[in-house]
């Protein structure tokens, strides 16, 4: 139960770092409250932030009212020989800033791991610099979505590259992606 413990930043700093740039480690966070993380001033991730060459599973979390540069409630960047599965999570109210030149994924950010996400719920997240994905940013893999629930996201849009500021409620950059029995709704 997420519930029982719970990791809160109290708007001073990132709630959780997990990072490993040049051994493989595999990274499980489970049945926790990540909340209030404030990481602007360290770029990426207010609420969890992950580098690693390893597997990494979120599953059954509570990551809300987190705020960052890039992946606001999460930001993962592993290798394309990994896999990346968040499952069964709540992810609400979370955002980046519009000062950042490098953000985006209000709710997710992930690079590489050829993610899957399913079962999660992904909403009122917002985006407010170049990169979009208010709820979620995927970039540079294939990604699977699964009866995931992505509403009420919000992505500013002030250019429209092919990378800047798309998707309200899902953007995915220089990769494919794979949809089945999602709803998306209200995402702006």
């Amino acid at each position: 139960d997420a519930t029982n413990t719970i990791l809160d930043g109290a708007g001073a700093s990132r709630v959780l770092t997990l990072m490993s740039s040049s051994t493989v480690c595999d990274y499980g966070i489970e049945g926790l409250t990540v909340q209030n993380g404030d990481a602007l001033t360290e770029i990426v991730g207010g609420g969890i932030a992950i580098r690693t060459l390893g597997d990494v599973s979120i599953s059954s979390n509570h990551i809300v009212n987190n705020f960052g540069g890039s992946g606001g409630g999460v930001f993962i960047v592993s290798s394309n020989n990994s896999s990346v599965e968040l499952n069964n999570n709540t992810i609400s109210n979370n955002s980046t800033a519009s000062s950042s030149s490098v953000n985006g994924g209000g709710g997710v950010y992930i690079v590489y791991g050829n993610p899957v996400l399913s079962n999660n719920e992904i909403s009122n997240n917002s985006s407010g610099g170049p990169y979009g994905g208010g709820g979620v940013w995927i970039g540079f893999t294939d990604a699977i979505l699964i009866n995931n629930v992505i509403s009420g996201n919000y992505a500013t849009h002030t250019s429209y590259s092919l990378e800047d500021n798309g998707g309200g409620g899902v953007n995915v950059v220089n990769g494919s992606l794979v949809m089945t029995g999602n709803t998306i709704v209200d995402n702006f």
